[in-house]
């Protein structure tokens, strides 16, 4: 037989509730394991949707980034904005490497990668005038767009269940 994740991760937290919490003494270690427990019952319930939850995300991510780089007046943008949208362009056409097709530590690297050029544009487009630069407030619009359906997914993905202390 070969356990799968689910079945490690539920013997640990078996292993911690049945031998490890009862030799406990000290509450301040009790009150670190029963966290841990905590973060054990929440791996077990969502390691078998983690990639597919990064698949989503980068789909949205590369969606979001061709849509930024369908816009081409960038006329009047600073060079930190400049250079962030000829990166945008460059990942936007990018395909994923063979490697991250199941593998969710390399597509959360390809997810990172592409989040901190995001992030790059949005800290450039903060030192230009938007109000000046339709074509900069719509790309904003874009980027904080994404932002906001990532704090929803990222807000789903932690949500706890029932947590008894």
């Amino acid at each position: 037989m070969r356990p799968d994740v689910g079945d490690i991760l539920d013997q640990i937290q078996r292993g911690l509730m049945e031998e490890v919490m009862p030799e406990i003494t000290n509450p301040h270690v009790m009150e670190r394991v029963a966290y841990m427990l905590m973060l054990l019952d929440h791996c077990a319930k969502r390691w078998d949707r983690a990639y597919p939850a990064l698949r989503e995300d980068h789909e949205d991510l590369r969606e979001t980034l061709t849509r930024i780089a369908a816009e081409r007046d960038w006329g009047g943008a600073g060079p930190d904005t400049v250079a962030a949208l000829g990166e945008i362009a460059g990942l936007a056409a990018e395909d994923l490497p063979p490697e991250a097709l199941g593998s969710c530590v390399a597509l959360r690297q390809e997810n990172d990668r592409r989040r901190e050029t995001l992030s790059r544009l949005l800290r450039a487009l903060a030192a230009e005038d938007l109000q000046s630069q339709p074509p900069l407030r719509r790309i904003r619009a874009l980027a904080g767009a994404w932002v906001r359906r990532q704090i929803g997914r990222d807000r789903e993905w932690v949500q706890a269940g029932e947590i008894v202390w």
